[in-house]
């Protein structure tokens, strides 16, 4: 079984629309936890990764920011529940 599954309930339970059901930092903890027990006792799959790029390494140049616009941000439910 691939960890990213459990990543992605993680996730899902984090972004949850109502605040009351997201986990505490303590319930968190103990998710990352028993993901790590599965990791080292070979119960999921890690897959290899491997560096594409060291330009992912650079940080971006300041002048790509205009410093007059307003950034917001959105709920992102229906883009978690599509992955």
């Amino acid at each position: 079984m691939a960890y990213s599954k459990f990543f992605k309930e993680l996730i899902k339970k984090c972004w949850n629309a109502n605040p009351s059901e997201r986990p505490n930092a303590r319930k968190i903890v103990i998710i990352l936890g028993n993901i790590l027990k599965k990791i080292r006792t070979k119960e999921l799959d890690i897959p290899k990764l491997t560096k594409i790029s060291s330009v992912e390494d650079e940080p971006l140049p300041a002048e790509n920011m205009n410093s007059k616009s307003i950034y917001t941000s959105r709920l992102l439910t229906s883009t978690v529940y599509e992955a």
